[in-house]
Formats: C-alpha cells, structure tokens, sequence
C-alpha cells in the first residue's frame, strides 16, 4: 500500500473523529476500517501498452521488455506474466504471438493480450582459431607441407543453430586466396563465411609457416654396423641425412667425435659420432658403432661366356671360371656348379648356376651360359641372337668385339658365335657367301644385308632379324642398336644380301 495513502487516510479519519466528538473506538477497529477503505480506493485493471517486440534470434521473452500503465500503481509494482504457446521458437527467425496478462498490487488483472513478436538474425558468424591449434599473438604456426585447406585450423560458428551443422559453419567457409605450407615464413589468408540470413563475416588468418623437425639421420644397421675387412671407411656408406624441408643433408653431416676400428683385425670395433643441422637450426645427433667383420661374398668370373657351341662339345664350366676373396685364400675349394658340364646334347640355350660361398657365409651366384646349335642347320637364329646380346655396345671404327664393333666386325663376331667363321671386311663377307639375294622378299633371318652408305657398294653391313628389321653397328651415335630398313633411307641405299 503507498505510504502516502496511508497517511492521509489516518489524518482524514482522526480529524473526523475529533470534531464530531465521535464515540471513541478500539484501535483495532480503526485499523481495519483503514484497510477496508484504502482497499475500496482501487479496483481498475492495468493496461498493457506493449504490442509488438523486435529481438534478435534466441533473445528471450523478459517481463521487462513488456510496458503496461496503471491508475494507481507504477510499473515496478506492476507484475506481468506471458505465455508463449507451442509453436513460439527464439531460435528461428519469424513472427510469433504470445499473451501477455498484467497484474497491480491491488490484484487487480488485465484481460489477456497478443503481442506481436518478431525474431530477426542481423548476426554474423564468429570465425576464430580452433582449440588446440599452435597460435603465437593469434599467429597460426604451422609446420612444413601441413594441410592446406584453412578450414583444418579456424572455424565458423552462428547464434543460429539452425545454420549449417548445429550453428557450426566450418564447412562454409571460403578461402579466397592459397595457403602454401611449401615455403617457410609468413602469409596472410583471407576468410569469408555467411549464415543462412545472409550475414557475412570476413577475416584475415596471420599464418607463419615453421620447419620444427630435425633431419632424419639414418644410420646403416640401426647404428651397430660391420664395416668390411680390409676396407677403408667411407662415411657416406653408414649414413644418411634426410630433412622433410631441405631433402638430402648427407653432406651436411659433421664428425664430432670417432675411434675407428683397425679393418685389418677382426672383430675390432670403434665408433662415429656425428650431428647434421639443418638451416633452420634444427639438429640431431647420433653415434655409429662400428664391428670389423668379413661382409664381402666371394667374386666369380667368367672368362668366356655367353658364347656358342656345337651340339656334342664338352664344355666343361670350371675350365671358365676364376673365384676369389677378400680373406679366405683356398675359395676356389667352395664353389659349387648346379652341373659340372654344359648339355650339348640338344640345342638351345644352356645355363649352369656357379655358387661360390667363404667362410663367413657370403655367398655369390652367377650364371654360365652357353648357345648349342646344331651345324647341320643353318645358324640364323643363331647369328640373330648373339647381335641381340650387344645392342647397345658401342661403335668404334675397327671393333670387332667383344664389346665394341664396327658394322663388318659385328656381323663376323656374331656368325662366330654360331660357329661359323667369315671374312673382316664388308666387301669379303659378300663375295664369300656361298647364296647371294637381291631383293627383301628373299630374307631370312641371320642373312646379312648390304648398303652403299659411303659411296662405295658394300660399305655396311647389318643382320637381318625378320620383320623388316637388321641388327647393326651404325655410328658412334647410336652403337649397335635395331633398325627397321623399311626407311626410304635405306631402302634408297640396299645393294644385295648374303647368306652363309
């Protein structure tokens, strides 16, 4: 009750009781007249003023935000209760009514009231660095070759719920320019993201892109290495640098320390400590213990091989092969042949398997061969196959093999192959053959062809393989390869072939 009602109804009362000499009352009686009569002074209902509301979306409905006038008391006696309804939802924009009854002091209520309510979405999404994520002064640190896509490291996220995956807008978010993790040093990359409203909110990400990681320092055998009897140490053969930023750092590699073992003596050991930084300052160090012991397997060689035979010759393998080691002496004594004697019975191609193995269980293998062929057959295929075996040898003039060749020395080192002896020369190797042919039409492989390439009739020589192709040591340029003689340079240029 207002104090100040009070007072005067008091003052009223007791003046009238004084001047009129009324009949004196108990107290009590006088307090509740003064209670019923105040309460009769008011029986008018507030009024809501209030018709519309305009909030932003999840702002919630306040007493507060509701005006209401009443003839007696002031707003803050005033108490006003709302409700909202099933479909009102703060969370998505739209319109919504909602009743709204007022109440004063005196409990005098309103009637009920609608009460527009309009939720709009004016707010941008919020972009910010991702928990977790190594910032410096709001600075992204990456490292090196990290993930390009921004979206890894920020995020987006609305007051709408609704929006994207629960009011996260992460997804969304476009990157306007590229993030290259390739290159050290800073970079700006610039982020635009809206909601659903339209609301846009654009940033620039500072991002600094940082090598943290030490080269790879890659040791042979885990760090506890044989180094060879009798070798000399090489440090390139025990150890690897490899930085993710700059690559290969091998020969960035710095000894500190080392004790290297007497290679003469086995089992002597020592050991190499070393360190590799790379140029952003990032260094790793290792030690390699090292242990003398024999890693070397024995060496076999041929000294014929590849070679043709004819059918029934005794080829015996050991008669062609040498064995050696860098410490066992008697080797020769654990060479073990798949046969002792190549099998000349048909032909073909005949291969023996030389395994030679040394005390400390090295082992080598390596294969013998050898081309059977019957001479009772004409050696085509033969001649074919042993040109085949040095394609790609070089051309040098006056070569005859076995490893260089010239066009006519080619041709004869190839027929020997197959057991059959011819002359040097070009010019020779045609007059000597016993079938002599004009055209393409009539050629067999293993025929030879010739070509007047420098001015002179037979002035090269290649072997025919079929198919329109020779075998032929041409220049220097090229070596012996496989040409087609189809060419309009070659054909231009045959002069006859030759058969043997």
């Amino acid at each position: 009750m207002n104090d100040d009602v009070k007072v005067q109804i008091k003052s009223t009362v007791l003046e009238g009781l004084g001047k009129r000499k009324v009949m004196f009352m108990p107290m009590v009686c006088v307090s509740s007249f003064m209670l019923v009569g105040y309460a009769a002074l008011d029986t008018t209902a507030p009024e809501i003023v209030t018709t519309s509301l305009d909030l932003e979306l999840n702002d919630a409905i306040t007493p507060e935000m509701i005006q209401a006038v009443d003839n007696k008391d002031d707003r803050s006696a005033i108490t006003i209760t709302v409700d909202q309804g099933a479909d009102y939802d703060a969370t998505r924009e739209g319109t919504y009514y909602v009743t709204a009854i007022a109440k004063d002091s005196f409990n005098n209520e309103s009637e009920p009231v609608q009460i527009k309510v309009t939720h709009k979405d004016s707010k941008a999404p919020v972009i910010s660095v991702k928990e977790g994520v190594n910032t410096d002064e709001n600075v992204i640190k990456l490292r090196y070759n990290s993930d390009t896509n921004i979206r890894q490291y920020i995020q987006a996220i609305d007051d709408n719920i609704n929006s994207g995956n629960k009011g996260d807008l992460t997804d969304y978010i476009v990157q306007e320019n590229e993030l290259d993790t390739s290159k050290l040093g800073s970079q700006i990359i610039n982020v635009s993201v809206k909601d659903d409203a339209g609301n846009e909110a654009k940033k620039s990400i500072p991002v600094y892109i940082i090598d943290d990681v030490a080269p790879d320092l890659q040791l042979a055998e885990e760090g506890n290495a044989k180094i060879n009897y009798g070798s000399q140490f090489d440090l390139s053969n025990f150890a690897k640098a490899i930085d993710e930023y700059e690559g290969d750092l091998t020969d960035k590699i710095e000894v500190i320390e080392q004790q290297l073992p007497d290679t003469n003596t086995l089992g002597a050991t020592g050991f190499v400590t070393m360190k590799v930084k790379d140029s952003s300052g990032n260094e790793t160090e290792k030690t390699l213990n090292l242990t003398v012991a024999d890693t070397e397997a024995p060496n076999i060689v041929f000294s014929k091989n590849n070679f043709s035979v004819k059918m029934g010759t005794t080829v015996n393998v050991a008669d062609y092969v040498s064995v050696s080691d860098n410490l066992d002496q008697n080797i020769g004594s654990k060479v073990v042949y798949s046969s002792s004697t190549v099998d000349t019975s048909s032909e073909g191609k005949k291969t023996v398997t030389v395994t030679a193995t040394d005390e400390s269980g090295n082992t080598a293998t390596e294969s013998f061969k050898v081309n059977v062929y019957d001479p009772s057959k004409f050696a085509g295929d033969a001649v074919v196959q042993a040109a085949a075996s040095k394609i790609g040898h070089a051309y040098v003039w006056g070569g005859s093999g076995p490893n260089v060749f010239d066009c006519s020395g080619l041709a004869q080192w190839s027929y020997r192959q197959a057991g059959k002896s011819i002359p040097r020369t070009a010019t020779a190797q045609y007059y000597g053959a016993s079938i002599h042919l004009s055209s393409y039409s009539e050629l067999q492989p293993g025929d030879l062809v010739f070509f007047n390439t420098l001015g002179s009739r037979f002035s090269h020589v290649g072997i025919y393989v079929g198919n329109g192709q020779m075998i032929h040591a041409g220049t220097e340029a090229t070596g012996v390869q496989r040409t087609s003689i189809s060419s309009s340079y070659w054909t231009t240029r045959f002069t006859g072939a030759a058969r043997y």
